[in-house]
């Protein structure tokens, strides 16, 4: 049950990270740069 609940939350950061990526970033960061990335540097940089 927790294994399912962990996986949902990562299905749900990635999305909002998508979301973040078309909102925020123009479409403009790499898979492999959203990966290196933490949610407060997409947040600030959106800022």
């Amino acid at each position: 049950m927790k294994d399912l609940l962990i996986e949902f939350l990562y299905a749900l950061l990635e999305f909002l990270l998508k979301r973040l990526d078309v909102y925020y970033l123009d479409g403009e960061i790499t898979p492999a740069a959203r990966r290196q990335t933490d949610i407060t540097g997409i947040w600030r940089f959106g800022q």
